[in-house]
């Protein structure tokens, strides 16, 4: 993730502080400092006042995409892109595992 440009639009989990493992949306680069990124959730870091983390501190979720960038235009539409993200990916980490229960079973 060179260049932060390109990633606005991506979904990323805090990875340390008082925010970890909270998901955000990257809205831009931070100037003059391309390891540093800003990131919003249109709750407790609005669009309007987004807040600055480096790179290394966050992993990333899912790429930028057309409909992740038309989400920056307002916090609500943000904020429920996540919450809608997150729902998505626990269910989809449910049904891997429900699998792969059933394979085991299938095994014996």
């Amino acid at each position: 993730m060179s260049g932060a440009e390109e990633c606005r639009g991506a979904v990323v989990r805090s990875l340390c502080g008082r925010d970890r493992f909270r998901l955000y949306m990257i809205t831009g680069r931070c100037d003059g400092d391309s390891q540093r990124v800003t990131i919003a959730d249109g709750a407790l870091h609005p669009l309007s006042k987004p807040k600055k983390k480096s790179l290394r501190h966050l992993a990333v979720l899912a790429a930028a995409s057309g409909e992740a960038t038309s989400v920056l235009s307002s916090d609500s539409e943000l904020k429920s892109y996540l919450e809608a993200f997150e729902r998505d990916a626990l269910e989809n980490s449910i049904n891997a595992a429900d699998s792969i229960k059933s394979k085991e079973r299938h095994r014996t």
